[in-house]
């Protein structure tokens, strides 16, 4: 049984979210505030009920206000040492809000996201994430090449090639972009 506290309650919020969910969204999306402040308008909006597109830019928004304080926390931690990076799991809770952004609609920059992520975490492979830690670019780009050569690259391989090649002056990072959205546009088998 429904008391009326709380069924009060639950019409009071049905009633303001929509009102309340628009300044929070663009707190969230606004890149100009701190990754910190972006990150509590991004939770206050993920508590609304928000029809699936805005949920999926405020998870979105979230997930990118979660990867920045990570590295912002994991850069007054280092201490100069490249290798004392954080640890893999500190992006989680990015990596899952990408995830369900990306099962609620499709939105490019969460690939892009994801796939940094995924560098970051050592996912793509463990010495492009030691050379994307020590800044260095060519490295990166060499290790990235050595998986997709071993057969075993995927389009988060090819973006994250193409965005460092780019980054170092490295001709090839259009044909990589190329490659990656022909294995993201591919039917799946």
């Amino acid at each position: 049984m429904i008391r009326p506290a709380a069924l009060a309650l639950a019409l009071l919020l049905a009633a303001i979210g929509p009102a309340t969910a628009q300044p929070a969204l663009t707190a969230c999306e606004d890149e100009r505030r701190p990754a910190q402040a972006r990150l509590g308008s991004c939770t206050q909006a993920l508590r609304l009920a928000l029809p699936d597109a805005a949920r999926a830019r405020a998870l979105a928004g979230r997930a990118d206000a979660l990867f920045a304080v990570a590295l912002q926390r994991s850069e007054a931690q280092r201490g100069g040492d490249p290798d004392a990076s954080l640890p893999p799991a500190a992006l989680d809770p990015a990596l899952a809000d990408i995830e369900e952004a990306l099962r609620l609609g499709p939105l490019g920059q969460m690939l892009v996201l994801r796939a940094t992520i995924l560098l970051w975490r050592g996912d793509l492979s463990d010495a492009a994430r030691r050379s994307m830690l020590r800044g260095d670019n060519e490295g990166v780009v060499r290790d990235l090449t050595a998986v997709i050569d071993a057969g075993t690259g995927g389009w988060e391989h090819f973006v994250m090639r193409g965005a460092n090649r780019a980054m170092a002056g490295i001709p090839g990072s259009e044909a990589d972009f190329a490659e990656a959205r022909r294995l993201l546009t591919a039917p799946q088998r």
